[in-house]
């Protein structure tokens, strides 16, 4: 973390051209880092991670009951009085579709938020024993869904279904199932439920199926006008945060697509890589490794909250990434992001602390 601070700080003092963008992204990241430093030493017991998972469940009951207002009445929660863009307008073969975005700006944004959260309300909903909580974690959950199934964002849908389908298996496997028996009624869960969105859900289908009018398409030459900043500026790359203010000057496109569409690469890590350089991108790779090592530790663990926290995160960290090659967000300002970064280390403090003590107690 420190690493990537200080690689960031020189960028914005000696590569960057606008360095006004640059330290307000330096400002988010120390904001960041100190959620997460609160976070790993504020959160000493079980009972508190169980909370902050009640707490998040909230937030998909918000987010969703927030999403049916603005697909179905859009009097309430509107651009007007939230201040920000509430729904985004997609072609879809010769039509267009309505894709929610909530209270977060953009339906990619928000998807990929909630796909941050839902899979621990999940499997904390697995290991609820209380009726009451259970009826509300399911809200939440359901909810949740809705709303991501609402963005309209395919990169997200992939990834949460990758993410899920991954923890689940190793959940699987934690119960003592063949991972074959597993494997198989994964399959017919996942192909069933597909189907149903398929028939149900306008957007779903649509989404899959209908013309996007090149939506999709346009990411290869923005991948392209990357892959050229990335070979001029291999390890300091052209600024931290500068990336749309540089990259007219290496689209080497057929279509220029820098002088109609001045939009960052639609992959977060080809983005860290042509704005800080490829030892940069090799940190942020590295530390997301130690999270996804992290939580599988903790999927290990005998303690309900702490399973269910390394289950949800497992997902979650997948599907993060499998999503963020598709879709770009700044992780250096992504909250939530570290926020997981900070109970993952909390845990695993936990952890550390139970065993110390059943070890002192043996002797």
């Amino acid at each position: 973390m420190l690493s990537l601070l200080a690689i960031n700080l020189f960028s914005a003092l000696f590569i960057a051209r606008d360095y006004f963008y640059s330290f307000s992204l330096i400002y988010g990241q120390l904001k960041c880092y100190l959620i997460a430093f609160f976070i790993a030493n504020y959160i000493r017991d079980t009972h508190s991670l169980r909370i902050l998972g009640y707490a998040f469940a909230s937030i998909l009951i918000i987010q969703g009951v927030i999403v049916l207002e603005q697909l179905f009445l859009g009097v309430i929660f509107t651009a007007e009085l939230l201040g920000r863009q509430v729904n985004l307008e997609s072609a879809a073969g010769l039509d267009t579709i309505n894709r929610a975005a909530g209270t977060l700006g953009h339906p990619h944004n928000m998807a990929m938020y909630l796909n941050l959260i839902i899979p621990w309300v999940g499997f904390q909903l697995a290991e609820e024993k209380t009726n009451r909580r259970r009826i509300y974690l399911a809200t939440g959950l359901f909810l949740g869904l809705f709303a991501v199934l609402a963005s309209g964002s395919r990169g997200a849908w992939l990834g949460l279904a990758v993410g899920t389908f991954t923890s689940v298996m190793i959940w699987y496997r934690r119960q003592g199932k063949s991972p074959v028996v597993a494997l198989f009624s994964l399959t017919i869960f996942v192909s069933v439920l597909f189907s149903v969105l398929y028939a149900a859900s306008d957007t779903f289908r649509t989404r899959l199926s209908s013309d996007d009018k090149g939506a999709a398409l346009v990411r290869v030459p923005l991948m392209e006008v990357a892959s050229e900043i990335i070979q001029a500026n291999p390890l300091d790359g052209v600024g931290v945060a500068n990336y749309t203010g540089e990259m007219l000057f290496y689209d080497r496109t057929t279509t220029n697509v820098a002088s109609f569409y001045n939009q960052p690469v639609h992959n977060t890590f080809l983005l860290i890589a042509a704005e800080t350089g490829l030892p940069s991108l090799a940190l942020f790779i590295g530390l997301i490794v130690i999270a996804l090592r992290t939580a599988y530790v903790l999927t290990l663990s005998e303690t309900e909250e702490h399973s269910a926290l390394g289950f949800g995160m497992l997902a979650s960290l997948i599907g993060w990434f499998i999503h963020n090659q598709v879709n770009h967000t700044s992780p250096f300002t992504e909250s939530t992001l570290w926020l997981i970064f900070g109970m993952l280390i909390a845990a695993q403090n936990q952890l550390r602390r139970q065993q110390k003590l059943d070890a002192s107690s043996t002797e």
